[in-house]
């Protein structure tokens, strides 16, 4: 009896280890949900491969001018070192909202 007692802790055992180690390639993905978003810059020139910065995200625009953030940040844009333009980051940026410009009705 005292030899199934061993065997069958040290069975206990090796499913306890093997059911942490399967859990451990779990990472902390498992149950998070990701609100990144994809958004596009919009002008009349060229503006693939800008380099563009948020507060969790940077990287460089794809050949369409998309770009990735979260909600609630904002994000800006160089071309090589020079700032093109800072804004709050939505789905679609055009060149006006990169501007300090406001329209007014006069």
């Amino acid at each position: 009896m005292k030899y199934f007692n061993r065997i069958s802790k040290v069975i206990m055992q090796l499913l306890v280890s093997a059911l942490l180690l399967s859990l451990i390639g779990c990472g902390e993905s498992v149950g998070v949900v990701s609100n990144t978003r994809i958004g596009q810059l919009i002008k009349d020139d060229s503006v693939n491969h800008l380099y563009y910065v948020t507060e969790t995200h940077s990287g460089y625009t794809s050949s369409e001018g998309e770009f990735v953030y979260e909600p609630g940040e904002s994000i800006q844009f160089y071309n090589g070192n020079i700032l093109i333009g800072k804004t709050k980051a939505t789905d679609v940026i055009t060149s006006f909202s990169l501007s300090d410009l406001t329209l007014s009705a006069e």
